[in-house]
């Protein structure tokens, strides 16, 4: 069960990030739909995505390593509560990290208002 909520809360805090993302894009180019901001979000930075997944995959496999090879869950009290607010910080956090690096939406946005303001 604890797997599944890091699991959980690690996914909301990527949505969280992706929705702040696909917002501040939103607010910039008015005349575009949500539906276009998501579309251009999703085709243009799902690297970011996977790579998030596979921040997630890392997590849950060292909360793993922890709980099947140490004695740290055992001795140190709200161990789980810790792991729970890890995976939603390290959901947020490694996402803003992840799209910092490499993400492509806005400018793909950018070049699609350009090529528009040149017409």
């Amino acid at each position: 069960m604890e797997y599944l909520i890091i699991l959980i809360l690690q996914t909301i805090g990527i949505g969280l990030h992706a929705c702040k993302k696909m917002y501040d894009i939103d607010k910039k180019f008015e005349d575009d739909t949500m539906n276009d901001v998501i579309n251009t979000f999703l085709r243009e930075d799902r690297v970011t995505l996977v790579i998030s997944g596979f921040i997630l995959a890392l997590n849950l496999l060292a909360h793993y390593i922890l709980d099947a090879y140490t004695d740290i869950p055992i001795n140190i009290s709200y161990y789980p509560l810790y792991a729970f607010g890890i995976a939603l910080v390290l959901g947020f956090g490694g996402q803003g990290i992840v799209y910092h690096y490499l993400g492509k939406a806005e400018t793909a946005l950018m070049k699609k208002a350009d090529k528009l303001d040149n017409l």
